[in-house]
């Protein structure tokens, strides 16, 4: 049976995580397991490089600036520079420290990183290395360092309209927990969103057309403005749908087959499709294997099986493939998916509509099972480019599947173990969630020589990886639209990081230890600060600006932390109170909302009856900070009706029929 670990409620596990690592206020306090660094924490070298998973590029982007800032090294007093990455891909990740039959690493990579972790057979030629002697011999470690959404991202043909689909967003209906997405027609806003079944046929290629994915389509395709301009002239609803998927040894492909495979095992996505992630069925019958060929295929996706991949490596260039590509499905982790522009902006016309963005996937398990599901934390982050406090990947219920254990892993202890069958896909939540991890020496020094300049890279990556895995790293995981680590896998990373060290053989210890693991200490811990009389949460809070439009309240809303934000809009009708809407927010950190209350219909008829054409709305805005006490704000807004004006000359919005493009050409 298989062995699972479910993701406990994000809160709990942060806690959780705090609690085990026992670091204090600052994510890099001092410890005891440092006896064989000559190096103090934070004195290491510079030249420090990864490589590895493009899933994990914006992450190591954030936390390269959170190394040498006051939660970093510059809290206790130094500030060296942060390791380099190089997200070429899992694969290229543990090529680099040696999986390939050669066992051959490179010294230019201290530390890897993958989705698709290392099999024994893999882990054992990295422990061995090239030359069969015991001499230079390691011992790999598999740290999970975090979870993240693999969104699906959609180019639906330009041109056409999904205005008669039977699958398009709209609102909450359909939405997991009732939750409202806020998508509507008013705003330009819907999307389509597949059924699993169809999500995997597409992948497969026996979803053929765009009408087999968003049945009615409808219109001429009008090709993109000044770039592909394939479609152009076609029918909108026999367009083919064109795949693209990554060419290069990928994590991502490993987690969105994973997935794939949760809806239909019989298409064997995880065995066929699985062994190398490079192969796809076959367009039209979902059988055999297709090799994806950037060179043969290119950018425009016209061979027979629709199948084509970005000539360069990574995740960022499929998602510019895919903006490039009209009518093209594709899949990436959700940071990049919004730093390449798949967020749905909002539109006046149909001019306007937005065609690149990601869509939600239908749960696979649980109570929810068939609602829809956002990658994003709150339902509505994929309205614009959202701030930090509105982002993080929507993880945290995500079931963890054939993790390594102390039962089955050597010494007891999981990240000396196996995950290469270990998944995140599934749960109760958004099905598309992948585990990801860094691959980091237990000791360095046999590897590529106990010189003082290696001792310096190994030095700095224990304490960059200490970090990330720290209470205070994974809260910041969140503002870079990943997810927290599982509170029980959160401890298998923790003791990890804590017990790499610096040239072990040296000074007579076991390598590594294997009866009785180093921990960090958690009686005692000499930086806590003092926990008999916590000073409250604060529930300050301000609004710093407003709009109000006939149809939409925006607020935008700064707030000191964690907690809940509850909005309630209100009119007086005569001596009636009539509700105009309401919204909630949850903020996991201090930072700026965006608050969006859609006025009702009862509230419209009310404007368009009231004299002058105007509503004075209030506004109530309750914060209840994360263990502290409420505070309410109310605020009053007046409400217009949208003024009559007489159409402009020259086609649509005055420009002579001619769309814009104004987004298109800001994505690229």
């Amino acid at each position: 049976m298989a062995h699972s670990v479910a993701a406990s409620p994000l809160r709990r596990a942060l806690l959780a995580g705090a609690a085990v690592a026992a670091l204090g206020t600052g994510a890099l306090a001092a410890s005891d397991a440092d006896a064989a660094f000559t190096l103090a924490r934070c004195g290491g070298a510079g030249d420090a490089k990864g490589i590895g998973a493009s899933f994990q590029n914006t992450l190591h982007s954030q936390f390269r600036t959170i190394f040498q800032s006051a939660v970093g090294c510059e809290g206790i007093g130094t500030s060296p520079a942060a390791p380099s990455w190089q997200g070429d891909g899992s694969g290229a990740g543990k090529t680099a420290l040696g999986s390939g039959r050669d066992g051959v690493r490179l010294p230019t990579y201290a530390f890897g990183g993958a989705d698709e972790a290392p099999t024994r057979e893999e882990m054992g030629r990295m422990n061995s290395g090239p030359t069969g002697a015991a001499s230079d011999d390691g011992q790999i470690r598999i740290i999970p360092i975090a979870t993240g959404a693999s969104a699906f991202i959609v180019h639906a043909p330009e041109g056409c309209s999904i205005a008669g689909a039977t699958n398009k967003t709209d609102g909450a209906t359909g939405a997991l927990g009732n939750v409202d997405t806020t998508d509507r027609a008013s705003n330009f806003t819907q999307r389509i969103r597949l059924t699993g079944d169809q999500v995997e046929a597409a992948f497969a290629g026996t979803a053929a057309t765009w009408n087999d994915i968003a049945p009615g389509i409808s219109g001429t395709a009008t090709g993109i403005a000044g770039g592909d301009q394939t479609n152009a002239g076609d029918d909108c609803r026999t367009l083919p749908v064109r795949r693209i998927v990554r060419q290069d040894s990928s994590g991502t492909s490993y987690g969105w087959k994973a997935y794939l495979d949760l809806i239909r095992p019989s298409r064997r996505w995880t065995t066929t499709y699985g062994a190398d992630n490079r192969v796809w069925p076959r367009a039209g019958t979902g059988d055999g294997v297709a090799t994806v060929d950037a060179a043969a295929n290119g950018a425009t996706c016209d061979g027979a099986d629709r199948l084509c991949s970005p000539v360069e490596r990574g995740g960022g260039n499929l998602a510019r493939l895919v903006a490039s590509t009209d009518g093209s499905i594709g899949y990436v982790d959700l940071a990049t998916a919004r730093s390449n522009g798949f967020f749905i902006n909002t539109g006046t016309s149909d001019a306007d509509k937005d065609s690149t963005y990601w869509s939600p996937l239908q749960v696979v398990a649980g109570t929810g099972r068939g609602l829809y599901a956002e990658p994003t934390y709150h339902a509505t982050a994929h309205i614009g480019a959202a701030v930090e406090s509105a982002r993080g990947a929507n993880c945290d219920t995500a079931a963890i599947t054939n993790p390594a254990t102390p039962a089955n892993s050597p010494g007891g202890d999981p990240t000396l173990g196996d995950w290469s069958g270990a998944a995140a896909a599934g749960g109760n939540g958004y099905p598309a969630c992948v585990l990801t991890y860094a691959m980091a020496w237990d000791d360095s020094a046999p590897v590529y020589g106990a010189s003082a300049a290696e001792e310096g890279k190994a030095r700095t990556v224990k304490d960059y990886l200490e970090l990330i895995v720290s209470g205070t790293g994974q809260t910041r995981l969140l503002r870079a639209d990943y997810s927290p680590v599982p509170a029980a896998l959160l401890t298998y990373a923790q003791n990890a990081v804590n017990a790499i060290d610096w040239n072990k053989r040296s000074g007579g210890q076991v390598d590594p230890p294997r009866e009785q693991p180093r921990e960090q200490p958690r009686t005692t811990p000499r930086t806590d600060p003092p926990r008999t009389v916590p000073a409250p949460p604060s529930n300050a809070f301000s609004i710093p600006s407003r709009k109000a439009t006939a149809s939409l309240l925006t607020f935008t809303v700064e707030l000191p932390g964690a907690g809940a934000l509850k909005v309630d809009a209100t009119t007086k009708v005569g001596r009636r109170t009539l509700k105009v809407s309401s919204a909630s927010v949850s903020p996991r950190g201090s930072g700026r909302v965006t608050v969006r209350l859609a006025l009702s219909s009862a509230a419209k008829k009310a404007l368009a009856r009231a004299r002058g054409k105007k509503l004075k709305v209030d506004v109530t805005f309750t914060f209840t900070p994360t263990g502290g006490a409420a505070r309410t704000v109310t605020q009053s807004v007046t409400v217009r009706a949208a003024s009559r004006r007489p159409a402009r000359r020259g086609g649509r919005g005055g420009r002579g029929g001619r769309r814009s493009n104004k987004k298109k050409t800001a994505k690229r």
